[in-house]
């Protein structure tokens, strides 16, 4: 059976990339990852019902070929940024990120509950566990198989576009302060997951 993001996920990763690279750059990354026959034939992206987790991971490698390593990481940085205010819009009362009893919350315990609730998003969107744990200076978030990496190698970690969703939640779920958010361990340089490092204290900035 093949892994696969369910439409919800699928629509907010498309609208992410068009917000940062427009529609025009989507669909010049789709033509060369057609031509390098990386994405399934099924894939249609005026019709996204469900990315299957090699779409997803030659999408981003596709994306590296196009804007170069670091021009590559930084749209799916700013796209899966870009990404969670779609997320959010589409599931956010489903999945009660916009109850006023959740947003009245301490900022901590909003943050924590955010977090597992946006994991469980996660995990039922694509049908692979996600963890939330925590320590005293961190939130971990482990995904067990990542659809951004999926079958792929590579030097250092890859899995960008979460990286940049966990940090516009953060901002978001913190009254726009800014959280350091890491990739650890991934499963592209052979990590038995991807794992996510937040830091509990947001960085002064200016």
């Amino acid at each position: 059976m093949a892994h696969r993001c369910n439409q919800s996920l699928t629509l907010a990763i498309i609208r992410g990339m068009k917000e940062v690279i427009g529609q025009t750059g989507v669909q010049a990354v789709l033509n060369l990852a057609q031509r390098e026959q990386v994405l399934s034939a099924r894939f249609n992206l005026d019709d996204p019902r469900g990315l299957l987790f090699k779409d997803l991971a030659a999408l981003h490698s596709i994306l590296e070929v196009s804007y170069g390593p670091r021009g590559g990481r930084g749209v799916a940085l700013r796209a899966g940024r870009a990404a969670f205010g779609h997320l959010l819009r589409q599931t956010g009362d489903q999945i009660g990120l916009t109850d006023m009893e959740y947003r009245l919350l301490p900022t901590p315990q909003r943050i924590q509950t955010g977090l597992q609730k946006l994991a469980a998003l996660t995990a039922a969107s694509c049908a692979q566990p996600v963890e939330v744990t925590d320590t005293e200076t961190t939130w971990v978030w482990r995904m067990s198989l990542c659809p951004e990496c999926y079958r792929r190698q590579a030097a250092e970690p890859v899995c960008h576009f979460v990286t940049g969703l966990l940090q516009e939640f953060m901002a978001w779920a913190n009254s726009g302060r800014f959280h350091h958010v890491e990739e650890i361990e991934c499963r592209a340089t052979g990590g038995a997951a991807c794992v996510f490092s937040i830091d509990r204290q947001p960085l002064e900035l200016g």
